[in-house]
């Protein structure tokens, strides 16, 4: 999945302090500030245009308002992580930015914001960028893979990142905290979904065989020291994601959504239809006890532990998105959910339509390619980051669409 975007955002009360009413109340994102970034010499924390000290964006704010101190923006101690604060409520601050390349992937790990990238629509090139979570600062984000390499997933628990490599030299890396990837276990071709759940990573090689059409499975477990083979499977639909909760795994086709146990290598041959809703799957994830995922129109959940849903349980539909949902993250404590118009809500379950809050809109979200299963909104317990996209693909003579221009930015703000 892809982004990028010059933008108005805001996020609306409770949770996240902010906007008291809607969008419209919310100022403009500022691309003077997105450009220079929040002054770390001046003492209340104000942005300015280009990194010049002396060219402030915002008037200087006076003591003891809270509706202009970026460190008590709306309540006391109330940080905006170097945004500012409008009207009591913070507003976004951009940690990096790359041009030409999709975001694909957005997570965190125990110091950056970190992000996996491709070179073009459906490339298998592409790089991993870092940012400190406090920002780029107007440099350019460091690659910690060099030069660009074959990219497949990315994944973080808050403390570790780690991301993919599923051709050539292919495996599963670990980012460590100077900033160097390293291998873990064995080396794995087509190693292309990735979650950390209760301290271990799980990740899938998939494999399209003969006859055509026919795709192959393996789901392995990485505790830290150990890889083990907890389960494959063979199908007639494609992998587009999965989640493991418990020892259940639960994964999305283009219009499949199975379910089965893992423990050992030859668990999970043959998925469990989940549900027979129709609807195109393309985004999972979990709250460590049910599955939720999207079908176009509406956001679903299942407990898990079932061994069939045959009536999910609709946790939010038209009644509360502006349009048709597309990605879904659920990280500390919070469902994430991405709209098809360009909107990026936050909520809590299990009321997540009377808790639902507008943390931003975005110009764009997506690239017309859009990766439907990509993961480009995390979060830490201070803050929410995702991806966004500047600018307009042009033809490229063959009758496509040249996306080299585009500018694409990782946001964040404070919760």
């Amino acid at each position: 999945m892809l982004r990028r975007s010059v933008f108005a955002a805001c996020a609306l009360a409770t949770a996240w302090v902010g906007c008291a009413t809607a969008i419209g109340a919310c100022s403009s994102f500022d691309t003077a500030s997105a450009n220079g970034g929040p002054d770390a010499s001046a003492p209340d924390g104000r942005s300015t245009a280009d990194g010049d000290p002396d060219a402030l964006v915002t008037p200087p704010c006076p003591p003891g308002d809270l509706s202009c101190d970026p460190l008590h923006c709306g309540q006391p101690s109330h940080s905006c992580l170097g945004g500012r604060c409008t009207a009591g409520t913070c507003q976004p601050v951009v940690i990096g930015t790359t041009t030409g390349e999709s975001i694909i992937d957005v997570a965190v790990d125990a110091q950056r914001v970190v992000w996996l990238t491709s070179t073009g629509f459906w490339s298998n090139l592409g790089h991993v960028y870092a940012c400190p979570r406090a920002g780029c600062a107007g440099v350019a984000p460091t690659s910690l893979t060099g030069a660009p390499v074959s990219t497949g997933s990315l994944t973080g628990d808050g403390t570790t990142a780690y991301f993919s490599i599923p051709y050539g030299s292919s495996g599963v890396m670990r980012i460590l905290p100077n900033g160097a990837p390293q291998m873990i276990g064995r080396a794995h071709a087509e190693a292309v979904r990735l979650q950390v759940r209760e301290g271990s990573l799980y990740f899938v090689t998939l494999y399209e065989g003969a006859p055509a059409g026919t795709f192959t499975g393996h789901v392995y477990r990485w505790t830290g020291t150990t890889e083990t083979s907890v389960g494959s499977f063979t199908s007639t639909h494609n992998l587009n994601d999965l989640v493991v909760i418990g020892n259940r795994a639960v994964w999305a086709g283009p219009e499949f959504l199975g379910i089965c146990t893992l423990g050992s290598p030859g668990d999970c041959a043959s998925p469990t239809e989940l549900t027979a809703r129709p609807g195109e799957y393309g985004s999972l994830t979990t709250d460590g006890t049910s599955v939720l995922w999207t079908d176009g129109t509406t956001v679903l959940s299942c407990v898990a532990s079932s061994p069939t849903c045959p009536n999910p349980t609709v946790v939010l539909g038209p009644p509360q998105l502006t349009s048709g949902p597309r990605t879904l993250a659920f990280d500390h404590g919070k469902l994430y959910v991405t709209t098809v118009g360009n909107d990026l809500f936050g909520c809590s379950l299990p009321d997540c339509a009377g808790t639902l809050q507008l943390i931003a809109h975005e110009t764009r979200l997506f690239e017309s390619g859009e990766y439907a299963f990509g993961h480009t909104v995390a979060a830490d317990d201070a803050a929410v980051y995702w991806s966004a996209v500047d600018g307009t693909e042009v033809p490229d003579g063959d009758g496509g669409l040249d996306a080299r221009g585009l500018v694409h930015r990782v946001m964040k703000l404070a919760r």
